[in-house]
C-alpha cells in the first residue's frame, strides 16, 4: 500500500531567536561570550566567538577551545588545560552576563509575520542554542511585545542542541506536528539550516540581521553599499551551502516564501 500524500497547509513554523527574532547581527550572544572570556583571562576574536554561534553554549565553548590560540592562553592563565568541569562554569558566567545584559526587543516585521501566519492559522514555535534562564527571559520581553510562540524548547530539554534535530523533534510531538516535511525552520545559523534539514523540514536562512553578517543595524547601514552588498551576499552563500532551500534577508521576507511553500504543498510536494 502506497504512503497517503499530504496536501495541506505549513503545520507550524519554528523560529530562531538571536538574529532572527531578536538581536540584530546576534551582538548580544557575541558580547557576553566574550566578556564570559575576558573575565577568565583570554581574549577572544570575533571569528573565534562566531564560528560556532548557533550550536548548544557548552558545545560553543567546546569550539572555542579548538583554537590552539585559546587553549594557550588559558594554560597561561590558569596554568593547565581547561576541563569539563570548567567549561561549565564558564556557561555559568554566561548566563549571568547575558542576563544582565539582555534586552529582548524584537527585530522590525516580527509582529506583522506573527500576525500572517495568525490569520492563516500556522502556529508558530521557537527553539534557541541559549539555555533555559535565557529563553525565559527572552520570552517575557517578547510576550510584553505581543510576540507568543505556542512552545519553545531549547538544549536543556533535549540534551543535546543543534545541528542535531532534537529540539525540532521535541517541539513536533509536544504540537502533534506531522509530516514533519510539512513544517518551516526558519535562522540565521548554519547550525539552524542543518538542524532543520536533519529534520526532514523546509528551511529558510535569514541573511542581514544575523550571525553570518554579524553587524547591528547602526553598523550595518554606515557600510559602503557596496561592502553592504558583499558582505550580505557572502551571507547567503554561506547559508545556501549548508542546504538552506531559500534565503532572505530579513524575516519579514519569508513572507512570499511561506506562500510558494504552501504552493508545494497543497500539490503534495514535501521538504526533500
Amino acid at each position: 500500500m502506497s504512503a497517503r500524500i499530504y496536501r495541506g497547509p505549513i503545520q507550524a513554523v519554528i523560529l530562531d531567536w538571536g538574529g532572527t527574532v531578536t538581536d540584530h547581527g546576534c551582538h548580544a550572544a557575541v558580547a557576553a561570550m566574550r566578556e564570559t572570556m575576558r573575565e577568565a583571562g583570554v581574549e577572544t576574536t570575533e571569528g573565534d566567538l562566531r564560528r560556532k554561534l548557533g550550536l548548544a553554549k557548552l558545545e560553543q565553548l567546546r569550539g572555542l577551545f579548538e583554537c590552539e590560540r585559546v587553549r594557550e592562553a588559558w594554560v597561561a592563565r590558569h596554568g593547565a588545560p581547561a576541563e569539563e568541569s570548567d567549561l561549565v562554569r564558564l556557561q555559568t558566567r554566561y548566563i549571568e552576563i547575558a542576563l544582565a545584559a539582555a534586552s529582548g526587543d524584537l527585530l522590525p516585521g516580527v509582529m506583522p509575520l506573527h500576525e500572517f501566519l495568525r490569520q492563516l492559522g500556522i502556529r508558530i514555535a521557537t527553539n534557541t542554542s541559549q539555555p533555559r534562564p535565557l529563553l525565559e527571559r527572552m520570552l517575557t520581553s517578547a510576550r510584553r511585545q505581543g510576540f507568543c510562540p505556542v512552545a519553545s524548547v531549547c538544549p536543556d530539554d533535549t540534551g543535546v542542541g543543534r545541528p542535531a534535530p532534537y529540539m525540532c523533534y521535541l517541539l513536533a510531538t509536544q504540537l502533534r506536528l506531522h509530516p514533519l516535511g510539512a513544517c518551516v525552520k526558519v535562522g540565521d545559523t548554519v547550525a539552524d539550516i542543518e538542524e532543520g534539514r536533519s529534520a526532514g523540514m523546509w528551511t529558510i536562512g535569514i541573511a542581514e540581521t544575523g550571525n553570518e553578517v554579524g553587524l547591528d543595524l547602526t553598523e550595518l547601514s554606515i557600510l559602503p553599499e557596496s561592502e553592504r552588498k558583499l558582505r550580505i551576499a557572502n551571507a547567503r552563500t554561506r547559508l545556501k551551502s549548508a542546504g538552506a532551500h531559500f534565503v532572505v534577508n530579513t524575516l519579514p521576507d519569508c513572507l512570499p516564501v511561506f506562500e510558494r511553500i504552501q504552493q508545494q504543498l497543497l500539490r503534495g510536494t514535501l521538504a526533500n
